[in-house]
């Protein structure tokens, strides 16, 4: 016979099973994505005007060259260059957030879907609108496969970041979001506030 007011072992074990998973649950993202905008992903000692700087003192007759210009190749590679040396935030890695931004397709799974993408807080990037530093790119694996035609529209982006440099065929990127979340941006609601870059 069990002793007086002692608990049966099952109901321990259930009560301590039930803690455990809720931890888990707590640990593991109940709680909302903190919102990233692009001055957040910058360690607050690094000034991206320079990078800027560097781009207009290395070619200040950029806008006399062609995209497709011989010279044009040379002044990217010079940019990725300069790009991979900046610093990331540390601090942010393990974190569960949501970036904003537009998507530079990497790899398609189909002539109608985006398997994995750049996050990007600027479209159009080229020799005239040099490209962001890698501190300002987020190398996405979507959880599913990404509708084609988002590429021209504004998105979240949703998951835990990485802090981890990452070299692709479009430029170097210190951030990665796996098995991300991708849902349209509704300028409408949130504002185009929230996509506005600021190199100062």
């Amino acid at each position: 016979m069990m002793a007086a007011g002692r608990r049966p072992l099952h109901r321990w074990i259930r009560a301590t099973c039930a803690a455990l998973l809720l931890a888990v649950h707590v640990a593991t993202g109940a709680a909302e994505p903190t919102t990233l905008l692009w001055k957040d992903l910058l360690p607050p000692e690094w000034d991206s005007w320079h990078y800027y700087q560097n781009f207009y003192r290395l070619f200040p007759k950029v806008d006399d060259i062609d995209d497709k210009d011989p010279r044009a190749l040379a002044i990217l590679a010079e940019m990725r260059r300069i790009s991979a040396k900046v610093p990331s935030r540390d601090d942010l890695n393990g974190r569960s957030v949501r970036v904003p931004g537009f998507i530079a397709p990497l790899r398609q799974g189909s002539a109608r879907e985006i398997v994995e993408f750049l996050l990007v807080p600027y479209q159009g990037a080229c020799i005239h609108r040099p490209p962001p530093p890698a501190n300002q790119i987020v190398h996405v694996e979507p959880r599913s496969p990404v509708a084609a035609e988002l590429v021209v529209r504004p998105v979240w982006v949703s998951g835990v970041i990485e802090v981890q440099r990452t070299e692709t065929p479009l430029g170097s990127t210190t951030y990665r979001i796996r098995d991300a979340r991708v849902e349209l941006l509704d300028l409408d609601r949130e504002g185009i506030q929230i996509l506005r870059y600021r190199t100062r």
